[in-house]
């Protein structure tokens, strides 16, 4: 226990810069995070909108340095390791990294979301569990990979060139794969979706363990170059799932939640990528029928185009999200995958559309009232709202560990 602590205390000498960087950091995002929880004409300058968008990236930068300098304090990888010579014991080496990283990473960020949530007018200790959820993640996603990456590298400019070798190797590939059609290899199609990155996370773990129990590092890199690249085959060959209307019942022609009807306007024009061989078709609608208090989610369409000739073309079913509500309003329906060919053929031609809906409807389970107050008032499901005096029409909201919303 002794060695840990001091292996701790001397990385905390050597490092309080960057710790203190870091706590910055975070403190000057608790400080402002709030002010965007206010609506967007009443949060400020353009300079603070800006600075607010920099602050969450620069917080996890700055984790990312200070996670680097302190392994790369006692060096894994190269054959200069001057702590060698000392009698560090591996374990507790490890032991002492890992207690300084949850000392300045997780706690810091565990007082920041108690503050931001007792900002925001929440009790904490009922979000316990999600909190330290978040904590979880946040060692998953970051530390834990990062950490591994430090490991294997024996410079902060190594480090550097490293992530930008994986960065532009992600963005070569997926150059590559719009290029090269995916032929969906059998044998993938029943990897659920969870393994690849759970493999993934347990080789860092393996990693790490094994660069300070023995300091393999060429190993250690060919392990996580094979990793990853197995992975990445795995993410590209595999063939994205299909949508699937079985679980969705017939209605019948009296119980429809939506009435959906051709509109004559000419739709705008439509943004996007081009796709080789693929045209992108869109078809305006009218929405209506809709019951109030309710909304319709389009979760999937199917287009089925018959043209003189003999000629047709079906799209089959692909998942698509939008919610419709009960005001009267344009929509469209859009399918990416129409075969240029077949669409040269028909293009000048009249043809027959049949367009199917995998549609979801809501409603009310149960209607409350609520009354606004002046300052911010609860609502059902453990949210607060609040109407400002200066555009009554809005109505902002916020609550725990969730994304906050404007009506």
């Amino acid at each position: 226990m002794d060695q840990i602590v001091h292996i701790f205390r001397k990385d905390v000498r050597r490092h309080w810069r960057e710790i203190l960087l870091s706590l910055g950091i975070l403190a000057l995002f608790a400080w402002n995070e709030p002010s965007k929880w206010m609506p967007r004409p009443f949060r400020g300058s353009m300079f603070r909108e800006m600075f607010s968008g920099w602050l969450a990236p620069m917080v996890a930068i700055s984790w990312l340095f200070l996670i680097l300098r302190v392994v790369h304090a006692e060096s894994l990888a190269g054959d200069r390791q001057f702590w060698v010579t000392r009698p560090y014991e591996w374990k507790k080496l490890l032991t002492a990294k890992a207690l300084f990283l949850v000392t300045f990473i997780n706690v810091p960020l565990f007082i920041a979301q108690v503050f931001l949530l007792w900002k925001a007018g929440f009790a904490s200790s009922r979000f316990m569990i999600g909190l330290l959820w978040v904590q979880l993640m946040w060692i998953l996603i970051l530390i834990v990979p990062m950490t591994t990456l430090a490991t294997v590298t024996s410079s902060f400019g190594q480090t550097v060139l490293v992530v930008l070798g994986i960065l532009l190797s992600l963005i070569g590939l997926t150059a590559l794969s719009s290029e090269i059609p995916n032929p969906g290899i059998s044998l993938l199609r029943w990897i659920p979706e969870w393994l690849p990155p759970s493999i993934l996370l347990g080789v860092f773990v393996a990693v790490l363990v094994w660069q300070y129990a023995r300091r393999k590092t060429l190993h250690s890199r060919l392990l996580l170059i094979g990793a990853a690249a197995a992975i990445l085959v795995i993410m590209e060959e595999t063939p994205p799932r299909a949508f699937s209307a079985q679980a969705f019942l017939q209605p019948s022609a009296g119980q429809l939640p939506v009435q959906l009807s051709f509109d004559p306007a000419k739709p705008s024009a439509a943004e996007g990528a081009p796709m080789k061989d693929k045209v992108q078709i869109r078809i305006p609608l009218l929405v209506s029928g809709i019951a109030q208090n309710s909304a319709v989610s389009i979760d999937g369409t199917m287009v089925d185009v018959e043209a003189p000739g003999g000629l047709h073309w079906n799209s089959g079913w692909n998942g698509s999200i939008s919610g419709l509500l009960p005001a009267a309003q344009p929509t469209t329906v859009t399918f990416l995958a129409m075969d240029k060919a077949f669409f040269e053929q028909v293009k000048s031609t009249s043809a027959k559309v049949h367009i199917s809906f995998a549609l979801t409807a809501f409603g009310p389970t149960e209607v409350r009232r609520v009354v606004a107050t002046p300052g911010a008032f609860a609502v059902p499901g453990g949210a607060l709202c609040a109407i400002y005096p200066e555009n009554r029409d809005l109505l902002q909201c916020r609550s725990p560990l969730k994304t906050h919303s404007s009506l």
